[in-house]
């Protein structure tokens, strides 16, 4: 329930500013006429996105656990597995297939390993150690929806897609496994120049579709499973041709 509402919380905090700035809308082209002025090309709501429909882009950004991938008990400690946070990257290359929506083929990498949190039975004497190297990489094909005209110079959006999450380590006993995956969270794009626009992101990312760790078992690391909740912030760059 934490994660739900922290990814809640930046999803607003993306969409709610640029709901308020994107109501200023860019001049029309007969205002630009009347100035003596260029018109963009993005000015004509029905049509302007027509005009540069394919996108290429990269990011760069920072990928955490956002729950836990497992405990194991005894009658001493209880250790806890986790994901630990690192920088993320990788590119994007899309299509604007109506006037609302993208499609969207992202990959992306990171490294963020694993942490074995330590406490007693009683949750006390909490310590964190790092327990092994996690190479991360992800492949996904997702739908952008922008949530007012993308004409406007700021337009806020929410994403939804699927795709597959490749994890791997060289500690000996760890996963190597590649899982479904799923994608959903929201961003901004902000126009630059009629070419190219900033964007910042911040979505949950979801591997594997397995059942919750049963009592007695190993967490799914060890046993060739990988079912874990990130979170990724990325910003990036995005251009249009």
């Amino acid at each position: 329930m934490r994660a739900t509402r922290v990814m809640i919380a930046l999803l607003l905090a993306l969409a709610l500013p640029g709901l308020a700035w994107a109501q200023e809308a860019d001049s029309t082209p007969a205002q630009a006429e009347e100035a003596g002025g260029e018109t963009s090309r993005y000015d004509n709501p029905d049509a302007g996105w027509e005009s540069r429909r394919f996108h290429v882009g990269g990011f760069y950004g920072r990928l955490s656990g956002g729950t836990a991938l497992g405990t194991i008990e005894n009658v001493f400690f209880r250790t806890q597995v986790n994901m630990d946070t690192d920088n993320a990257f990788g590119f994007r290359v899309g299509w604007s297939a109506t006037a609302r929506f993208d499609v969207e083929l992202e990959y992306g990498s990171s490294s963020p390993g694993l942490l074995a949190t330590l406490t007693d039975l009683r949750g006390q004497g909490k310590t964190e150690v790092p327990f092994a190297d996690l190479d991360m990489t992800w492949v996904t094909a997702s739908v952008n929806y922008s949530m007012i005209e993308r004409t406007r110079r700021i337009v806020p959006y929410l994403t939804v897609g699927l795709g597959i999450v490749s994890v791997s380590s060289d500690a000996e006993g760890i996963v190597d496994a590649t899982q479904p995956g799923l994608v959903f969270g929201g961003g901004l794009r902000i126009r630059l120049v009629d070419q190219i626009a900033l964007r910042a992101d911040a979505r949950g990312l979801r591997s594997g579709f397995g059942t919750k760790q049963e009592d007695d078992a190993l967490p799914g690391v060890f046993i060739g499973e990988f079912n874990a909740s990130n979170f990724l912030w990325t910003l990036g760059l995005d251009i249009r041709f």
